[in-house]
């Protein structure tokens, strides 16, 4: 387990960990492998980091900032939510998932595998003005002239690999306000 915490290249916030007692035979059939990625975005994983995606909300808080115009307007508001703001809520999961139960307005990808994600993206980018125009000194800035309205995107997935790299891809391409559900991993039974 400490090698693993200590790893650089998983890259992965080490709270994420939870250690309880067993032994090589709780799971006599596990094998560990090394990968490039889990999720195959389709873009290599060096080239764009994790580390450098949406802000991570917790679960109170993204449920909160769902609704913007119920939050208190003299409480301290992350950029591009709150009363005023539009809130693009993408769910991030598959189809099957995406039918058992969502989010009211969620945005289900039409996307057959994870590798199909930076295509959506892209479009919903064009299609909704997220992302700052061509001029490099404007990178991370929404264009105003067509959406004077501050915009967030909200994103949550299963077990956060997908969120974590989906979020990164759409902050490269300049959308400035994304943020994302903190999955909390602790499945301990009481």
């Amino acid at each position: 387990m400490s090698a693993m915490k200590t790893h650089p290249e998983l890259e992965m916030d080490r709270s994420a960990f939870k250690e309880s007692e067993g032994s090589a035979h709780d799971f006599s059939g596990l094998q560990v492998m090394e990968c490039k990625e889990i999720v195959s975005l389709g873009i290599p994983p060096g080239s764009l980091k994790s580390t450098e995606g949406g802000v991570h909300l917790t679960p109170e808080q993204f449920h909160k900032y769902l609704n913007p115009e119920a939050v208190n307007p003299d409480e301290p508001v992350p950029p591009g939510l709150g009363k005023g703001s539009r809130t693009i809520l993408i769910d991030c999961r598959n189809a099957y998932e995406w039918k058992v139960g969502r989010f009211k307005n969620a945005i289900l990808p039409p996307t057959r595998q994870f590798s199909d994600w930076p295509k959506f993206a892209d479009n919903l980018i064009d299609e909704l003005k997220l992302a700052s125009g061509g001029d490099p000194s404007t990178k991370g800035v929404e264009t105003r002239a067509q959406n004077t309205t501050p915009t967030a995107v909200m994103m949550y997935c299963t077990g956060g690999i997908r969120c974590e790299r989906g979020s990164a891809y759409l902050k490269s391409r300049g959308v400035q306000h994304v943020y994302q559900l903190k999955v909390h991993h602790d499945l301990s039974l009481p």
